[in-house]
């Protein structure tokens, strides 16, 4: 393992990545729900599909569509 300095470390990441940041936005809620809804797909098929993680998919479609 690399010695940390006073400005980084090398255990911890530079940065957050974008899927940490950002909550469905209305587009993508509309995606989940017509693709559980209308296509049926499962969730941890949607999950893979939309590149989210299958509790945010199971969360989105507990919600009224």
């Amino acid at each position: 393992m690399e010695a940390c300095t006073t400005q980084t470390c090398a255990s911890l990441p530079a940065q957050t990545t974008h899927r940490e940041e950002t909550m469905l936005n209305e587009e993508l809620w509309q995606e989940v729900h017509r693709l559980f809804d209308v296509e049926k797909w499962s969730k941890s098929a949607i999950a893979r599909g939309l590149d989210v993680d299958v509790k945010t998919v199971r969360r989105c479609v507990r919600q009224a569509a």
